[in-house]
């Protein structure tokens, strides 16, 4: 189902689940970063087909940058390999579809590459069987952590940070409210009852000194 073609690409079925995905890639120590969270139910296709996001995608964003062709069957059986340079259908009409403000991934990607457009087009444009996706060496090591603020103000001044001054940027992030943050700490997570809590996730090479540099940063924040 998988082929691995070299330490930056494979191509793949996409009726293969994310987590099968990854534990083939495991092996040859890559990763592909798009993490739906629910990797034991959803295909690969199905992440195409809806530009899926998740957790991780605070570091590494949604499917759409991460697939460099497809293979895909027109809806008049037609079978093509597209990939960014693929000239769009001139049978087609031109797409006017405009992207709601706010946190969106599926969708047409109007004004793009055809390739574009048909990943988050939600099988509406093709049929999609194969992928070839990009792919990056497997952190070595990941380790999680809690932050908790006296309010959601705290969070909004905290974020900036996060973005502009780490050397080692959290792969993953999760705001929990007062209300969340109980029910959370409710269930065991070893965190302040009564505050908001940010939840990060940090992955890095052996090389890296993380732990050390964030946390010195949490002190002076």
């Amino acid at each position: 189902d998988v082929e691995v073609i070299g330490p930056t690409h494979a191509i793949a079925m996409v009726g293969i689940k994310l987590g099968q995905l990854d534990a083939i890639l495991a092996t040859h120590n890559l990763l592909f970063p798009p993490d739906p969270t629910s990797r034991d139910d959803a295909t690969l296709g199905g992440a195409i087909s809806t530009n899926a996001s998740g957790a991780r995608s605070y570091k590494y964003g949604a499917t759409r940058p991460w697939i460099e062709a497809l293979e895909v069957v027109w809806s008049n059986g037609e079978v093509a390999w597209i990939d960014r340079h693929t000239d769009w259908p001139t049978s087609w009409p031109k797409l006017t579809w405009r992207a709601p403000i706010g946190k969106n991934a599926a969708g047409y990607a109007a004004d793009t590459s055809l390739l574009e457009t048909i990943i988050g087009s939600e099988g509406t444009l093709a049929v999609i069987t194969r992928a070839k996706i990009r792919l990056v060496p497997r952190p070595e090591s990941t380790f999680s952590l809690v932050i908790p603020c006296k309010d959601s103000q705290s969070v909004l001044s905290l974020l900036p940070k996060l973005r502009q001054e780490c050397p080692f940027p959290p792969s993953a992030i999760e705001y929990l409210d007062l209300r969340s943050a109980a029910i959370a700490c409710g269930e065991g997570l070893p965190a302040p009852k009564g505050q908001h809590l940010i939840l990060l996730e940090v992955s890095h090479s052996s090389s890296d000194a993380p732990i050390t540099w964030w946390s010195d940063a949490l002190n002076q924040w």
